[in-house]
């Protein structure tokens, strides 16, 4: 994996407002909707958010998987939002019965149960801190303070060469 590189992959673009914030502090590379699936990395872990139901988890542990494959790629990709160990009593649930019209019900209520939980039923505060809680777990800490030592002394430079320029 490349160490400035770590995309995160959403459901839908509404999650761009939640962790908006965040990824621009932590410059993460985020790709969301179906689009994403055209951006790989070879043998990259890719971070996932997105709904507990049947178009959510499909997406994460069907769709995605099996187009990456198809167009030659090699990724991993690690559902972080929303899981039912990290949903469960903390978030309200509804049964996937709600869900009987969309294709992948039965696949999902076979594979995952009858409860559904909405990311948008999350608090984004605890959002942001389990996305912030899986991202420095595999930053390399130490290279990551070098590589902003780096990037501070460049732009530093880079500053004082603009504020020599002669106006023109």
């Amino acid at each position: 994996m490349r160490p400035e590189t770590l995309p995160l992959w959403g459901q839908t673009g509404e999650l761009i407002v939640t962790v908006g914030a965040m990824r621009v502090r932590i410059e993460l590379q985020g790709m969301f909707g179906i689009g994403s699936t055209f951006c790989l990395f070879p043998g990259i872990e890719i971070l996932y958010i997105g709904d507990f139901d049947p178009s959510g988890m499909h997406m994460s542990e069907m769709d995605l998987p099996e187009r990456i494959k198809r167009y030659g790629g090699v990724v991993d990709i690690t559902r972080v939002a929303a899981r039912r160990d990290n949903c469960g009593r903390r978030l309200p649930g509804f049964s996937v019965e709600t869900k009987k019209g969309d294709p992948r019900y039965k696949w999902f209520k076979e594979n995952h149960g009858r409860t559904c939980w909405e990311l948008d039923a999350m608090n984004p505060n605890d959002l942001r801190a389990r996305l912030r809680s899986e991202i420095m777990a595999r930053l390399d800490i130490e290279a990551w303070s070098h590589c902003k030592k780096v990037e501070d002394a460049e732009k530093e430079s880079l500053n004082s060469y603009i504020k020599a320029w002669p106006r023109v």
